[in-house]
């Protein structure tokens, strides 16, 4: 069964929840399988060609395959990460563009989206991953 829950910011219009807050509350993410299938996203690094890995992962046609450590690693060379749209399971078939939201939520081991930078929407099958969420952050709701 999984749940979703949605994280908020209390003080700011601009989440301060980062990436990296959210996939160090997964225990050992490196056994999934991950594809981004959504990315708006400042780097630090004013070399680092974020238009075109923006545009490359939009475009695919079932995301940017993906590891936990690379998500890690573009976590850090964000300053800011405006959306993003994350799935993983074990099973790499999983990984594509679905119709709809319920039909990718109801396949994939977590469905993790960040919007506007305004709110993290979080699906998981995982209910310890979604426990220490909740334990974590002020502002937590069941959808």
């Amino acid at each position: 069964m999984q749940n979703t829950i949605k994280i908020t910011s209390l003080n700011s219009t601009v989440l301060e929840i980062e990436l990296l807050d959210i996939l160090s509350n997964i225990d050992t993410p490196e056994k999934y399988k991950w594809s981004i299938l959504w990315l708006e996203a400042m780097a630090k690094d004013e070399d680092f060609p974020m238009l075109d890995f923006e545009k490359k992962v939009n475009e695919s046609k079932n995301g940017q395959f993906t590891s936990s450590q690379n998500l890690i690693e573009l976590g850090e060379a964000c300053t800011q990460i405006i959306e993003i749209l994350l799935i993983a399971d074990m099973d790499r078939n999983k990984l594509k563009r679905y119709e709809s939201d319920s039909e990718m939520k109801k396949s994939c081991q977590y469905c993790i989206e960040l919007v506007d930078s305004s709110f993290w929407e979080i699906t998981s099958k995982d209910e310890n991953f979604l426990l220490k969420l909740r334990a974590k952050f002020d502002l937590v709701r069941s959808s």
